[in-house]
């Protein structure tokens, strides 16, 4: 198929997933929501489309916002354009690709460092997170990054216990309180 046709294909999808999907804009410290019209399966066909499409670098960049927001959560979409859009401008996008369960540990790890906080935090929320990359978000400078970790059960005790000193009286609190869930559970456990 020519180009021309593939981006006559994608203008018919960009259109069709618009007509399915609004996402409100919001102010720097809230979120986009996206708002399905309809149900996710019935859209999992487009975006199988949309991949072979998207490979294309310039097209993704082309996309409305709230297209690369709802192909960044694919649970099909290709490693390929989860790399692309996690370098997307719009944090929105680079949270909803720290937040899919497909993304590998080497995007995860270059979202660690992302400027946004909320991406980080996202990333420390990841199962998949690497071991030395929640080491890393743990000395964070954005007491909400290591708060995040700190409430987090999944996170290794010697993270909370270092956590459970931290500077910011919250961040210690909810160390503390996390260590004593994650106790308490294997206590259960044991018994």
């Amino acid at each position: 198929m020519p180009v021309s046709c593939r981006l006559e294909a994608g203008a018919q999808l960009r259109q069709d997933l618009h007509e399915s999907f609004t996402v409100r804009f919001y102010s720097e410290s809230q979120e986009a929501v996206p708002e399905p019209k309809v149900e996710v399966e019935s859209i999992m066909t487009p975006l199988i489309m949309l991949e072979s499409i998207c490979l294309m670098p310039d097209f993704l960049r082309s996309l409305p916002v709230q297209e690369r927001y709802i192909t960044a959560g694919s649970e099909t979409v290709s490693i390929a354009v989860l790399q692309q859009l996690a370098t997307d401008e719009c944090e929105a996008v680079r949270r909803r690709v720290a937040e899919n369960p497909r993304t590998p540990d080497n995007i995860l790890i270059d979202l660690a460092t992302d400027s946004d906080c909320e991406v980080r935090m996202t990333v420390a929320e990841h199962a998949s997170t690497p071991l030395s990359v929640l080491e890393m978000l743990a000395l964070d400078a954005c007491a909400d990054v290591r708060f995040g970790i700190a409430e987090n059960a999944r996170t290794p005790w010697h993270i909370l216990r270092m956590l459970s000193h931290d500077d910011n009286p919250f961040v210690a609190c909810r160390a503390r309180k996390t260590l004593e869930t994650v106790v308490a559970s294997h206590m259960q456990t044991a018994a």
